[in-house]
């Protein structure tokens, strides 16, 4: 009697196993079904995922994202013979530096033997703002440019950059000449005539 009533015991034990077993699934599922439907539809819960959501932006978060330079080309700023008035350029030269920076250069096409060496380059920084310019050994001058807010920051003994404000980006005009106050004149005319085709904001 004893066996029979550990056997029926045993037996009582398995029953109650397979019977948990097989509902615990059912219940886990109840439990994540009830999570995603909680709420309104179309309305994220604390238990619900936010991807959706998150991945669409809105209208008003891209209109305060104000102006940029992603989608600029910096050889498309400079019309042909733009910088007439500063030099004879050789025709520009596109490269991208790195990701979010790309560059045109100009080269001065030289007459003669005594003309001076010069080139000027349009590079446009997508994620680098005005405020990123690093003191190169002859300062940073704040100013503007046409009334855009703009940064000099010579550089020695034969460079000068023009960095202009985009938004959260940047176009610098970056000048070598003969000395540093040489290629500052020749940046400032040069962002002049740059500035007028960057994006207002």
């Amino acid at each position: 009697m004893v066996r029979g009533d550990r056997l029926s015991t045993e037996e009582g034990h398995q029953v109650i196993s397979r019977a948990l077993r097989s509902t615990l699934p059912l219940a886990v599922v109840a439990l994540l079904l009830a999570s995603c439907g909680a709420g309104n539809a179309g309305t994220p819960t604390s238990g619900s995922s936010p991807v959706t959501t998150a991945s669409v932006p809105s209208a008003t978060a891209s209109a305060s994202a104000g102006p940029s330079t992603e989608n600029l080309d910096p050889c498309t700023l400079v019309a042909v013979n733009g910088f007439g008035s500063i030099a004879k350029f050789g025709k520009p030269e596109a490269a991208e530096v790195s990701a979010g920076v790309r560059t045109c250069r100009f080269i001065r096409v030289r007459a003669s033997a005594s003309d001076d060496a010069l080139t000027v380059s349009v590079i446009a920084r997508d994620l680098q703002a005005i405020d990123t310019v690093s003191d190169q050994g002859g300062g940073l001058a704040p100013g503007d440019v046409n009334g855009r807010k703009a940064v000099k920051a010579p550089i020695p003994p034969t460079g000068c950059t023009i960095a202009m404000a985009v938004g959260k980006s940047r176009v610098d005009i970056a000048s070598v000449s003969t000395d540093s106050d040489a290629a500052c004149v020749v940046a400032e005319k040069a962002a002049k005539i740059v500035e007028p085709k960057l994006p207002k904001g």
